[in-house]
C-alpha cells in the first residue's frame, strides 16, 4: 500500500514539474509574494463561497509559481490553509488539501 501511494505521488511530481511555469512568471510572483499572501490568506475566510474558491484555486497557483521561496511565508500560509480545511464547501477543501501535497513534492524536488 505504501509503494503504491509513493509511487502515485511521484507521478503527480512529475506531472507537475512537466508543467512547471515559465522563469518570468515564476520570477514575477517571486517578487510580489509578499504583497499577495497576506490577502489571499485573508479571501480564504470570506463569507462568500465564490471568494473562498478562487482563493484557494489561486494559492495553489501561486505555490505552484514560488517554488521555494513560498517558505519565507509559510506560517501565515499554512494558518490560512488549516482554517479552510474546515471550511463547509468541500472544493475549498480539496483545493487546499491538493495544495499540501503539491507544496511538499516541489520542496522535496529542490532539496535534491
Amino acid at each position: 500500500m505504501e509503494h503504491l501511494l509513493r509511487e502515485i505521488l511521484l507521478n503527480i511530481i512529475v506531472n507537475i514539474l512537466e508543467t512547471r511555469p515559465n522563469l518570468g512568471c515564476r520570477t514575477l510572483v517571486n517578487r510580489h509574494l509578499c504583497k499577495i499572501v497576506p490577502p489571499l490568506v485573508r479571501e480564504l475566510e470570506e463569507w462568500l463561497v465564490a471568494v473562498r474558491l478562487k482563493a484557494s484555486q489561486l494559492l495553489y497557483s501561486l505555490i505552484l509559481n514560488a517554488e521555494t521561496h513560498i517558505t519565507h511565508h509559510l506560517e501565515k500560509i499554512l494558518d490560512g490553509m488549516y482554517r479552510a480545511s474546515g471550511d463547509e464547501d468541500q472544493r475549498v477543501v480539496r483545493n487546499v488539501s491538493c495544495q499540501h501535497t503539491v507544496y511538499i513534492l516541489v520542496l522535496e524536488e529542490n532539496l535534491k
